[in-house]
């Protein structure tokens, strides 16, 4: 993994565990990580214009689904690189064997 991709694992290692939750109020929506005990992590207010209320909602739910979706797409890169990783070396074993057989 690069430096980049290791901060951002970093940070959601050390974030609230578990599925985070959205709550409405009727004017916040507040995004916990514990519903039954009201471990709030953060809250996002209706923005002014329009659309507001749509996107407010769409901002809240972003940041409540990150702590799911990021680590979840760190491991997908984990594998995809594993899969990159394994082609390279297959690439040079094949490039050595074509090498081989032009020297003879």
């Amino acid at each position: 993994m690069t430096d980049w991709l290791n901060e951002i694992k970093d940070r959601a290692d050390a974030a609230t565990d578990g599925t985070w939750c959205i709550e409405y109020d009727g004017a916040t929506y507040s995004i916990t990580g514990n519903p039954a005990a009201g471990t709030a992590i953060c809250t996002v207010t209706n923005e002014a214009g329009l659309d507001g209320a749509a996107q407010t909602w769409a901002n809240a739910h972003f940041i409540a689904r990150a702590r799911t979706d990021i680590p979840r797409l760190l491991d997908w890169i984990d594998q995809l690189q594993a899969e990159v990783d394994s082609l390279r070396a297959e690439k040079d074993q094949l490039r050595q064997v074509l090498i081989s057989g032009a020297a003879a």
